[in-house]
């Protein structure tokens, strides 16, 4: 791979070591200098729902992604009365 490119991690060991996450971004990026690395923007579901959405001839529009993470937001917030939880950096929860 060459130029830049993203890296998106997310799980258990990533979230719960900073020591990990360090090492990892540096061995990737010394066999990869152009590599950028990013928590998700959203969970796995809404990358699923997405794919569900454009199999089906749905245009993934920026107005549908955003109101897709707005409402995955919502409901999180409803569901855990707005305490949190388990999730990535940057990254919408459902």
């Amino acid at each position: 791979l060459q130029g830049r490119v993203m890296v998106g991690i997310c799980g258990g060991v990533f979230e719960g070591s900073a020591e990990f996450r360090e090492e990892f971004a540096r061995a990737l990026r010394a066999e990869f200098p152009g590599a950028v690395i990013t928590g998700l923007a959203a969970r796995p579901v809404i990358g699923a729902l997405l794919l569900a959405y454009r199999s089906a001839g749905i245009e993934l529009t920026e107005q549908l992604i955003t109101n897709v993470l707005k409402t995955a937001a919502r409901y999180r917030e409803l569901r855990h009365g707005g305490q949190g939880g388990r999730r990535g950096a940057g990254e919408a929860d459902l």
